[in-house]
């Protein structure tokens, strides 16, 4: 139903969006947040990163990206309507701790870096670095699920 959405090959897994941090992949109900954990936004995935960079899970534009660098939209040229969230509460540190290297309207490729987050300085200010991605049109997705794996590399497929 949904082929024409999907990206990758023949011998890959098809996705709608991938992975944009390597890491440990913390399931929706794990995540410790309750706006997220309850997929109040939509369905999303978290990933514990492993290094701070965060790259795109899609082809797309990038329709927002939050003043205090902790959250970036996307809207992807498959349809879905993305939300990174970047780390916990993070949005208190207004900024600090954050590179950004996109902008408001900027087109970007499936896995071209998006931003570096300072995971020692979140960490040491007593914040989690969870990187979460979010469908926020899940609705327009039915049958849309996270990836299973307990460990992603950037790139590996987040949303089926």
């Amino acid at each position: 139903m949904f082929k024409k959405f999907f990206s990758g090959t023949k011998n890959s897994v098809p996705s709608l969006a991938v992975a944009i941090a390597e890491g440990n992949l913390i399931p929706m109900q794990q995540i410790p947040d309750p706006i997220f954990a309850q997929g109040i936004l939509g369905i999303c995935s978290g990933i514990n990163p492993s290094t701070g960079f965060i790259y795109s899970p899609a082809d797309g534009i990038i329709s927002d990206v939050a003043d205090s660098l902790h959250a970036i939209g996307i809207t992807c040229d498959n349809g879905l309507e993305l939300l990174i969230h970047l780390g916990i509460d993070t949005v208190k540190l207004k900024g600090s701790g954050f590179s950004c290297f996109i902008k408001n309207g900027q087109r970007v490729k499936q896995g071209q870096r998006l931003m570096k987050m300072d995971l020692q300085l979140i960490k040491e200010a007593g914040y989690s670095p969870m990187a979460i991605t979010c469908i926020l049109n899940a609705d327009q997705f039915p049958g849309t699920h996270f990836s299973e794996k307990d460990y992603v590399k950037v790139g590996d497929p987040l949303f089926l």
